[in-house]
């Protein structure tokens, strides 16, 4: 177990020079369609990665808190991702729908957190609907109502794979906060190797497709 627990801090450093990477990336060649979008988003996540692990060392008190933060914002990129770039939905009913998603979010801080009894519903909730996204737009793809792109294709699949795992932690997660490291090492273990793949499906898919104009379709035919 010893080796997983070091394995899962070296995916915490990885997690951040990805990102770093990411970040310089979209900031040098991205000059169209996904440049702001990709820089919001990598500064968003490296932002949280340093959060995560400065604020308990500075206030002495639980980061639980920043799941919520994390998932809401985390889907509302997704989300602005499917619908505005992928769809071409209007961007006013994206603003809309975002505003809804709030309430899991507001519902949790309402009912509050403690280590003892700690429950992460609204990561469920949003995790879940990354999820549906990312199937959904898999099954336009193979049913041909979309254009097919390899890079777009795995980063449905990455995306897939660690927000469906990230669900079923969620779930779980008051048994995954409270018991010893030694039983769930391994769930946090696949979690964070799930999380690499994603950064890098993300930064590859933004390189090969933030520098062109066009956009993915809905076939209509």
């Amino acid at each position: 177990m010893k080796v997983l627990e070091q394995l899962i801090d070296y995916f915490l450093y990885t997690s951040i020079l990805l990102l770093i990477l990411g970040l310089i990336l979209q900031i040098i060649y991205n000059k169209r369609l996904l440049f702001k979008w990709g820089i919001m988003y990598f500064s968003f996540l490296l932002l949280m990665e340093l959060i995560s692990q400065l604020y308990p060392i500075l206030t002495k008190s639980s980061n639980l808190f920043l799941f919520s933060l994390s998932s809401f914002l985390n889907f509302s990129f997704l989300f602005f991702l499917y619908f505005k770039y992928f769809y071409l939905f209007d961007i006013k009913n994206i603003i809309i729908v975002l505003c809804f998603s709030l309430f899991p979010m507001i519902l949790q801080f309402v009912f509050g957190y403690n280590a003892v009894n700690f429950n992460s519903y609204d990561r469920t909730v949003y995790s879940f609907a990354v999820m549906l996204l990312s199937m959904t737009d898999i099954y336009f793809i193979i049913s041909g109502k979309m254009k097919f792109s390899k890079s777009r294709m795995l980063l449905n699949n990455a995306i897939l794979v660690f927000f469906a795992l990230d669900t079923l932690l969620a779930a779980s997660n008051n048994y995954l906060v409270s018991e010893n490291i030694e039983l769930v090492a391994w769930f946090w273990f696949l979690r964070a190797l799930a999380l690499q793949v994603y950064y890098i499906s993300l930064i590859y898919y933004l390189q090969k497709n933030g520098q062109t104009d066009s956009h993915f379709y809905m076939d209509n035919n």
